[in-house]
């Protein structure tokens, strides 16, 4: 969940406190909330909102690839994002914390078909967990940034990634 700090939006911010999820409940209806339709169905979505922090805000809809131009533009003030996405490098946004873990985690998990596996041997299976490995959050928002921000390809940001970390 986030809020773009604007100038009046960084007074407006810490007049409210806000760092976290739960102090949108005090902005009741106020909060213009941005998410994928679904997220008004899902428990990691408005469910979880209204029965863990008791925030009910306004739900707008958002297509997740128009999430920071709809809060960029102004048609949503908070706008539910992943934490991996480039865009929260820089300071353009605010992540509020999430204490009752209503979005969990959604960690990158190699799957590779046994068959597979076995054709290519350990060393393969050696190279995937050390991918796996130095995928963190930093870095994958650092590599999602080169592509949706700097334009780079994503091959030639993986390139850069693998022989940055001596794999390539």
């Amino acid at each position: 969940m986030l809020k773009r700090p604007t100038p009046k939006q960084r007074r407006s911010s810490n007049q409210n406190n806000l760092s976290s999820i739960a102090d949108l409940k005090a902005l009741g209806k106020k909060v213009k909330l941005g998410g994928a339709p679904e997220f008004t169905t899902r428990f990691e979505g408005s469910i979880g909102l209204k029965k863990e922090y008791g925030v009910v805000p306004t739900f707008v809809p958002v297509s997740i690839e128009l999430s920071y131009k709809a809060i960029e533009g102004g048609q949503v003030n908070v706008q539910s994002v992943f934490s991996t996405d480039g865009q929260l490098l820089g300071g353009k946004f605010k992540v509020l914390s999430d204490p009752k873990h209503v979005f969990g985690f959604q960690n990158v998990a190699p799957i590779v078909k046994k068959s597979v596996l076995d054709a290519e041997g350990p060393a393969f299976a050696e190279t995937i967990n050390k991918v796996s490995a130095l995928l963190t959050i930093p870095a994958i928002q650092q590599m999602n940034k080169a592509v949706s921000i700097d334009k780079q390809s994503a091959k030639s940001v993986a390139a850069q990634f693998l022989k940055a970390n001596g794999l390539a």
